[in-house]
C-alpha cells in the first residue's frame, strides 16, 4: 500500500528545475523585538505548516532528508509576498563630500540634454544665498560638468541631487567629487590672459590685481587658470613681466598657493616691486617666504594663511 502523496502541478517541486535559488544565505539583520516576536509565533507557524503540508521520510528509516511540499503563495516569501526575492534596499547617496579639497568636479548625468542656463540658474536658486562661478562648463554626449573651488559650496550642491525637475518630469542628478582639469597654456589662452590682465591693471598705482584669478569672467567659462599650478603661475608672471616690467604692486591673494618656490623669479622680473599680497592662500611654513627675501618690499600681506595661525602668538615678529 502506497500512502505517499503524488506530485502535482500545484506544488512547488518543479521550482527545483529553476535556476532561481530558493534560499538566501546572506545574513539578514533583524531588531531584537523582531526576533522575540518571531520566537513567540514560531510554534503557531510550525503547526500551520504541519496541518497543510506533507512530509516524506520517517525517523524509523534513519537519517533522511525531509522534503516539504508547500503550496504557492504560502509563507512570508511566497510568490504573493510583497517582498521581492533577491531585492536589495537601496543605499542612500552620501550627502557630504568626503574630505576637503581645493577643487571639485560637479557632474550632471544627461545634463547635455538641457541648456547651461537652466541647470546653473536652478542650482543657484537652490543654494541661495550662497553662490558660485562654474569653471569650464562642458557638455558631451552623456553628461555635463563644471568645476568649483569651495568645499562648502560642494556640499551645498550635493544636496541639490534630484531636486531639479525638468518639463518632462525627469529629476536631475547632481554628483560632486574632488578633482580639477588639466589646461595647457597655448597662444589663444595667452591672448585671453592679456585681456584679463588689462582689466585688472591700475595705471595710477602701477598695480596688478591677480586675486582669485581662476574665477576671472574672461577665463573661467572655458579655461582653468589656477595659479597654484606652477606652469600656469609662471606663464602668467611671464606675460605680466613682458607687458608691465615696472610693476610696483602685485596682488596674489586667494589663489590657493601652497608651494611658492616659483615666486623667486619676482626679484628679476619685477625689480621695482614694493607691495606684495599673498594672503588667504595655503602657505604653512614661515621658511617658505625665504624665496622673496631679496625683494625690497615695503608691504607684505600674509593674513589668512595657515602660517599666521601657527605663529599667532609671535605674529608681529614675522608679519
Amino acid at each position: 500500500h502506497d500512502d505517499r502523496v503524488p506530485r502535482t502541478q500545484d506544488t512547488e517541486m518543479k521550482s527545483y528545475n529553476s535556476t532561481r535559488p530558493r534560499v538566501s544565505f546572506k545574513n539578514q539583520s533583524h531588531s531584537r523585538n523582531d526576533r522575540r516576536a518571531s520566537k513567540k509565533n514560531w510554534g503557531a507557524a510550525i503547526k500551520s505548516v504541519l496541518d497543510d503540508d506533507v512530509t516524506m521520510g520517517s525517523a524509523s528509516d534513519g537519517p533522511m532528508r525531509s522534503v516539504v511540499f508547500r503550496e504557492r503563495g504560502r509563507g512570508p516569501r511566497g510568490r504573493s509576498s510583497p517582498v521581492t526575492r533577491g531585492s536589495r534596499v537601496p543605499i542612500p547617496r552620501a550627502r557630504t563630500v568626503v574630505g576637503e579639497a581645493n577643487w571639485y568636479k560637479v557632474t550632471i548625468p544627461f545634463g547635455n540634454k538641457y541648456e547651461k542656463e537652466f541647470i546653473i540658474s536652478n542650482l543657484l536658486s537652490l543654494i541661495a544665498p550662497e553662490t558660485f562661478v562654474p569653471m569650464m562648463y562642458k557638455a558631451n554626449q552623456q553628461e555635463s560638468s563644471f568645476y568649483i573651488d569651495e568645499h562648502k559650496i560642494a556640499n551645498k550642491l550635493l544636496t541639490c541631487d534630484r531636486r531639479i525637475t525638468t518639463a518632462d518630469g525627469f529629476k536631475i542628478s547632481v554628483r560632486v567629487r574632488p578633482g580639477f582639469p588639466q589646461c595647457d597654456v597655448d597662444n589663444v589662452l595667452k591672448e585671453k590672459i592679456k585681456l584679463a590682465m588689462a582689466k585688472r591693471f591700475v595705471l595710477e598705482t602701477n598695480a596688478l590685481d591677480l586675486s582669485r584669478f581662476h574665477l576671472d569672467p574672461e577665463l573661467a567659462p572655458d579655461y582653468f587658470c589656477a595659479l597654484f599650478r606652477p606652469s600656469m603661475l609662471m606663464a602668467v608672471l611671464d606675460i605680466a613681466a613682458e607687458n608691465i616690467p615696472h610693476l610696483a604692486a602685485l596682488n596674489l591673494d586667494n589663489n590657493k598657493l601652497g608651494i611658492i618656490e616659483r615666486l623667486n623669479v619676482l626679484t628679476n622680473k619685477f625689480p621695482d616691486l614694493k607691495i606684495l599680497h599673498i594672503g588667504d592662500n595655503k602657505i604653512r611654513e614661515i621658511n617658505q617666504i625665504d624665496v622673496i627675501k631679496d625683494l625690497k618690499l615695503e608691504e607684505l600681506r600674509l593674513a589668512g594663511n595657515p602660517v599666521c595661525t601657527r605663529y599667532k602668538t609671535r605674529q608681529d615678529d614675522y608679519v
